[in-house]
C-alpha cells in the first residue's frame, strides 16, 4: 500500500520503470486506465504516459453513474440485475447503471525529453528535475555574477561555472540590463544612456566617455547580438542564452533584458 513517503516514492519509480520499459517494445500498444487503486497511482500513471507514451498509446478513465460510483456493493455491472439501497434510502437497479470509457488527451513529451534522460535508468524525482530544467532553463542557473570592472560574467550552474568576458562597451550595456533586472525590471524598451556611460567608465577607468554613436539603434542591435554570441560560445546551450539576454515584443515595440530571477543576480562594480 502507499502509506509513507517512502512508499510514495517507491510507487512512482515502479510505475515509471514499468511504462518506460514496456514502451521500448514497438510491437506493443498501451491502453492505460487511471480508474481504481490509490489516486496517487493514477496520477503517476498519467505522468508516466505523458513522459513516455507514443502516438498510439492511450490513457483513459471509467465514468460511472453517480448513484453507483461510490456505492460499497457495486464493482461492475452484473449479468443478472441487482437492486441496492443508497445512503439516502433510494432504491437503484444495476440495469440502470451507465458505464463509459473516457479517453484522456495528454501531452506527448517523449521525443523532447528522452535525450535528457539518457540511457541510464533514473528515478522519478530526478526525471522531474531534469525535465523542469529543460522546460524552464532559467531554473538551472544558480547565480549570475556581473563583474563590471573585470568585464566578466560568471554563470553558476549546478556543479559548474562558466566565465564570459565582454569588451567594455558590451559589458556596460549588459550590466545596465543586469541592474534593471536586479530591480525587478526585467525587460526595457529604452536603454539608460547615463547609466551605461557610468558603467563604461568602471570598465575603462580614465578612458574617454562612451561615444554617443553607440546608442544608435543599429549599433545597439549589433552589441546585443555580439553579447548573445559570446554567451552562446561559452555555454553551448541556446536555452540558457535566452535566459541571459533576450527580447520580447514585435517589431517597433521590442524590449530587451535578462529573465533570471533578480535574487540570483549579483553585480560587482
Amino acid at each position: 500500500d502507499i502509506i509513507t513517503e517512502e512508499d510514495n516514492e517507491c510507487a512512482a519509480n515502479q510505475i515509471i520503470d514499468f511504462i518506460r520499459g514496456i514502451t521500448q517494445d514497438e510491437s506493443v500498444n498501451l491502453h492505460c486506465s487511471v480508474a481504481g487503486g490509490r489516486k496517487t497511482m493514477g496520477i503517476y500513471l498519467g505522468y508516466a504516459v505523458q513522459l513516455f507514451g507514443r502516438e498510439n498509446d492511450t490513457l483513459s478513465h471509467i465514468l460511472v453513474s453517480e448513484d453507483f460510483e461510490s456505492h460499497p456493493d457495486f464493482f461492475y455491472k452484473p449479468k443478472v440485475s441487482q437492486k441496492y439501497k443508497t445512503r439516502n434510502g433510494k432504491i437503484i437497479n444495476t440495469k440502470d447503471a451507465k458505464i463509459r470509457l473516457a479517453e484522456i488527451d495528454y501531452i506527448h513529451l517523449r521525443d523532447k525529453l528522452l535525450d535528457i534522460f539518457g540511457a541510464q535508468e533514473i528515478g522519478y524525482k530526478e526525471m522531474v528535475q531534469r525535465a523542469n530544467g529543460l522546460l524552464n532553463p532559467c531554473s538551472r542557473i544558480d547565480k549570475l555574477i556581473v563583474d563590471v570592472k573585470r568585464k566578466r560574467l560568471t554563470v553558476v550552474l549546478k556543479g559548474d561555472e562558466k566565465h564570459i568576458f565582454l569588451p567594455p562597451q558590451q559589458m556596460a550595456l549588459y550590466a545596465s540590463y543586469a541592474k534593471c533586472a536586479k530591480e525587478g525590471k526585467y525587460f526595457q524598451r529604452e536603454v539608460d544612456k547615463n547609466e551605461i556611460k557610468k558603467l563604461y567608465i568602471v570598465c575603462r577607468p580614465g578612458a574617454e566617455e562612451l561615444k554617443s554613436d553607440f546608442f544608435k539603434e543599429d549599433l545597439l542591435n549589433q552589441a546585443r547580438a555580439r553579447i548573445k554570441n559570446c554567451i552562446a560560445r561559452a555555454l553551448g546551450d541556446k536555452a540558457l542564452v535566452s535566459c541571459l539576454i533576450s527580447s520580447k515584443g514585435g517589431w517597433g515595440d521590442t524590449e530587451y533584458g535578462i529573465s533570471i530571477d533578480k535574487n540570483r543576480i549579483e553585480i560587482i562594480e
